[in-house]
């Protein structure tokens, strides 16, 4: 182990084994993964009560947790608790350079520039009514 006043830097404590997939997010390898299947809470009746399609993963290396019972299928669960995982460990990763904060961002400067377009149309047309008004 490398000393702090040595002059040589301590290896950054790596959060995930993983590497980056096609769409940008983190590839998670399963044997990094913890997955439970318990019972789903909320409405729904007897089916939710009586089956256990609720999704429990647990991603060892950085510790998050996530829970889906979006569907009624535990299959489909199973993807969509992936897909969140996934997102979440990106968001954990890369932070301000992850895929939910650029379309965060791109979103902000589409309704900025449509909020702009219109204070502009609306000016215009205030000026223009003050014009013919004018004698």
């Amino acid at each position: 182990m490398a000393s702090q006043t040595g002059g040589e830097e301590q290896p950054k404590l790596k959060l995930y084994t993983s590497t980056e997939a096609e769409n940008g997010l983190p590839v998670i390898r399963e044997e990094d993964l913890i997955e439970d299947f318990v019972r789903g809470s909320g409405s729904g009746g007897q089916k939710v009560n009586k089956t256990s399609n609720c999704v429990m993963l647990k991603h060892i290396p950085s510790g998050i947790i996530v829970k889906c019972q979006q569907t009624r299928s535990r299959e489909q669960n199973r993807r969509l608790a992936r897909e969140i995982l996934q997102r979440r460990l990106d968001e954990q990763i890369r932070g301000e350079e992850s895929l939910a904060a650029k379309e965060l961002h791109l979103a902000r400067a589409r309704k900025a520039k449509r909020r702009r377009k219109s204070i502009k149309k609306h000016f215009k047309s205030r000026r223009d009514r003050s014009l013919s008004l004018d004698f």
